[in-house]
């Protein structure tokens, strides 16, 4: 069973709706499973498809207790560090309306009520992420990242065949708030931040006549949405990237989320890793069908 308290700044919404963004990693047939058989109440009274939610209301679901986990797999602690593993399709934190039952946020202060965020991955990144435990590590890492101290190697599956296999992506990436999304220039622009992005490609392979690579990639700058961005300025999108990358082979391919993963992470002497989980890192060494 599932319980909570609609945020106040909620408005009226369709309870179908409401229930994806609150638990956006419970599948949404098993959403729907419940809403049909009326396992979802609002105030104490069952509810279908067809009813609405709104601020202050309590949700109820009696859903299958698999779907009700929320634990994350942690990597390293100590008194003041906590690394944990991110699952794709989970949001570090509430949005701007307080939305979000199940975060990695929250995940983590059940276990750790100290948990704070440092740092941030897009919802459908999955990998390895810090966070602090204590005031005067919480300052250490924002120092650390504000500084460019921390290494971030990512591995990901992106369209086509990068030429050359190996190389430095150098540009210049503008915020656009109002789009939700950043755009890379090859010139300075005025409030453009420098973004540097190393790859290699590590092994290609095909889906459909539809080639693909698999490429590790270190960032030397934390700028928004910059691996994914930056290669598909390129011209290898990350496969399954909904907005910068190419919807017609995501189709075609069926991949849902991006195939982006941080996979290693550098701070303070120690080396943190989790291993790649989106589906088609398996192909890398030729495992895949």
């Amino acid at each position: 069973m599932l319980k909570h308290f609609i945020p106040p700044a909620m408005p009226e919404t369709p309870i179908a709706v409401y229930l994806r963004r609150a638990y956006p990693t419970i599948p949404a047939y098993a959403l729907r499973q419940a809403l049909k058989k009326h396992d979802v109440r609002v105030n104490g009274r069952r509810c279908g498809a067809d009813a609405t939610v709104r601020g202050g209301d309590e949700l109820t679901i009696y859903i299958d207790e698999k779907y009700a986990s929320s634990s994350l797999r942690i990597l390293y602690r100590d008194a003041g560090l906590l690394v944990v593993e991110k699952p794709q399709g989970l949001p570090v934190d509430a949005d701007a309306k307080g939305i979000g039952q199940d975060t990695l946020l929250a995940r983590a202060r059940a276990m750790f009520p100290s948990a704070r965020l440092c740092h941030r991955l897009d919802a459908g990144t999955g990998g390895a992420m810090l966070l602090s435990l204590n005031e005067t590590e919480h300052e250490k890492l924002l120092s650390a990242f504000r500084e460019e101290r921390i290494v971030k190697q990512y591995a990901m599956a992106v369209c086509g065949k990068p030429n050359p296999q190996k190389g430095r992506l150098t540009g210049y990436i503008v915020k656009d708030a109002t789009a939700s999304r950043v755009y890379v220039a090859d010139a300075p622009l005025p409030n453009a931040k420098t973004a540097i992005t190393d790859y290699c490609v590590v092994g290609v392979s095909a889906m459909d006549g539809i080639p693909f690579s698999f490429v590790r990639a270190r960032i030397h700058t934390g700028r928004t949405h910059q691996i994914r961005a930056q290669m598909a300025h390129a011209g290898w999108p990350v496969l399954g990237d909904d907005k910068y990358g190419d919807r017609k082979v995501n189709a075609l391919l069926h991949v849902q989320m991006p195939a982006l993963w941080c996979e290693e992470l550098t701070y303070a002497g120690k080396t943190f890793t989790s291993e790649p989980k989106f589906p088609l890192w398996k192909r890398k060494d030729g495992s895949g069908t």
